[in-house]
């Protein structure tokens, strides 16, 4: 994948945070002003305090990277009514998609990244199905800043950060993927493009607001082409679930969308396991047999 995070730089100038890719298709997101020796956990690195109590977090995941501010404080609030980015492009176009996101194509016009519409939310949660319910969107603006390099602004929503009834931390968060294969979750209370989420969601929850999820996995199948396929299985990691009732999954093939495209949905019934995972795994591994 090719990527590579900053350490610490303690001059206020532009600095390179995360590049991504490799030749014609890297990327590079920067940062203007210090940055501090980066704390390390699993696969996220924070950066702390590079504006008066925010941190900036960076989460490597295997499709390229999420970066997000992270504000702890009603007093940091007032660094974040405006946030500019550089980016770096290098060969690949930097255009917007018309819904607030950027997009970087190659010469011959693939798309290779991209930044979702950006959102905002605070620290309180559905305690079943863990949903952030109060989220906001976050206005996102591209201007040229010559050869191969943009500018992105982020501008969050004001009358979300003058919320008196916000709980901290905040989080700011403009993920960017490169290269993945697609995958993308639609819910009733998500109005955004969510194929650049480290998540899936399937199913229905009701605490903090009724909701409905599926996912959308839409998968190359040029190397099987002209092959008779028999059986297939698709694997699954489960890592939370809202309710202990029993449920299934199930998978289906929808419409012609230029490739094959399979929809995950829930439905109440017989919940399979895969034996043995959460010993091997710590975590359910459930395991769906489409229909050849």
């Amino acid at each position: 994948m090719g990527l590579r995070l900053s350490g610490a730089v303690a001059d206020a100038g532009e600095h390179e945070l995360v590049t991504l890719g490799a030749g014609d298709r890297q990327i590079g997101l920067g940062w203007k002003g210090r940055l501090p020796d980066p704390a390390l956990v699993g696969s996220t690195a924070t950066y702390r305090d590079v504006l008066p109590d925010v941190d900036l977090v960076v989460t490597v995941h295997r499709t390229g990277y999420e970066q997000s501010f992270v504000v702890r404080s009603r007093a940091g609030l007032a660094q974040v009514a405006r946030l500019v980015l550089p980016v770096r492009s290098g060969k690949l176009a930097a255009v917007s998609d018309g819904a607030g996101a950027l997009v970087f194509k190659d010469k011959a016009g693939t798309e290779v990244g991209r930044t979702h519409p950006a959102q905002m939310w605070d620290a309180a949660v559905a305690p079943g199905s863990l949903e952030h319910v109060r989220r906001a969107p976050v206005a996102v603006k591209a201007a040229a800043a010559g050869a191969g390099r943009t500018s992105l602004e982020l501008i969050p929503d004001k009358a979300f950060l003058a919320r008196q009834d916000l709980q901290f931390p905040v989080t700011i968060d403009p993920p960017t993927a490169l290269n993945p294969v697609f995958d993308a979750f639609v819910q009733t209370d998500y109005a955004s493009d969510q194929s650049g989420s480290v998540d899936l969601k399937l199913g229905y929850s009701d605490d903090g607001g009724a909701r409905t999820a599926r996912s959308y996995l839409k998968f190359d199948t040029t190397g099987v082409w002209d092959q008779t396929i028999t059986d297939a299985t698709l694997n699954l990691w489960e890592y939370h679930s809202w309710s202990c009732r029993l449920a299934s999954w199930e998978a289906r093939r929808t419409g012609d969308v230029g490739s094959w495209m399979l929809l995950l949905c829930g439905r109440l019934g017989e919940h399979r396991d895969h034996p043995g995972a959460a010993e091997r795994f710590g975590w359910p591994l459930v395991v769906v047999e489409p229909g050849a």
